[in-house]
């Protein structure tokens, strides 16, 4: 929401003029596929696995979908989430992601709210 106003994309003067109805141009908004015509940029991947092993092992297998100018950082329960920017954040949890204490960890569910994707991959 900008200064009151909803933001419907490509379709929001389209509602302003009322040549379509709100509900229609939601409709149309969440048919349209935005990660097909843009790719989001991410500064930093976090790879959440069991260990660090595990987790830079997983990764060897999936790196290819992903970009490859973003920093990597493998997670492990010792690791200190600091200083990290959550809007241009992708959260990548692998393998047996649940065993590592740091999954549920307060800093990182807070990136997660403030903005950061989350992705599980099943490798």
């Amino acid at each position: 929401m900008n200064n009151g106003v909803v933001d419907f994309g490509p379709f929001t003067n389209d509602v302003f003029i009322g040549a379509m109805t709100i509900n229609q141009a939601r409709d149309k908004l969440n048919s349209l596929d935005m990660s097909e015509s843009e790719e989001k940029r991410y500064d930093t991947i976090l790879v959440v696995g069991k260990d660090i092993g595990q987790a830079k092992f997983l990764w060897r297998i999936i790196r290819d979908k992903y970009p490859k100018e973003s920093r990597v950082k493998f997670i492990d329960k010792d690791w200190q989430l600091d200083g990290l920017c959550p809007w241009t954040m992708l959260i990548i949890f692998v393998g047996e992601y649940w065993l590592n204490p740091t999954h549920e960890s307060r800093v990182l569910r807070m990136y997660q709210q403030r903005g950061a994707d989350v992705v599980y991959e099943e490798v």
